[in-house]
């Protein structure tokens, strides 16, 4: 089982332990678990992209010793885990230019990525659909900001 995945239920187990019944917390744990809920999602999508990364770097070495073109070459397919890297890294620029007030470049970046997400969830529906959401809806909200 991924990494991931076993975080995310970990997590999940935690809280439904911990917090039987929303209706018996209070206002201020109810918070709580919404901003651990938070927590181990971010957790869990870094937790993702290591794995994309470390598939990635795993691809290479194979297609390299095989003698086969690289995960950077113009003819080699993307696997999801280059996808979801490509997704992320886009993101993680626009995010930088939106906070340096480089709007334009912001929501180029933001739609690119949405883009590449889309993608993925496209050809690799089954693979880590709740980190790839997160992500999604992310990037969706940040678009909504930006876009006047």
């Amino acid at each position: 089982m991924k990494i991931a995945t076993s975080l995310l239920s970990a997590a999940a187990l935690l809280l439904a332990a911990s917090h039987p019944s929303a209706a018996q917390t209070s206002p201020e744990a109810s918070q709580q678990i919404a901003e651990l809920k938070a927590k181990v999602i971010e957790l869990t999508d870094r937790v993702a992209l290591l794995e994309a990364k470390t598939a990635q770097i795993s691809s290479a070495a194979s297609q390299t010793s095989a003698g086969t073109p690289g995960p950077h070459s113009k003819t080699a397919p993307q696997d999801a885990a280059d996808l979801f890297l490509s997704g992320f890294l886009s993101a993680t620029k626009a995010a930088r230019q939106a906070a340096n007030q480089e709007t334009e470049e912001a929501i180029e970046n933001y739609e690119q990525a949405s883009a590449t997400l889309a993608t993925l969830t496209t050809q690799f529906p089954d693979w880590q659909p709740a980190i790839v959401a997160y992500r999604q809806k992310k990037v969706a909200a940040a678009l909504k900001v930006l876009r006047p």
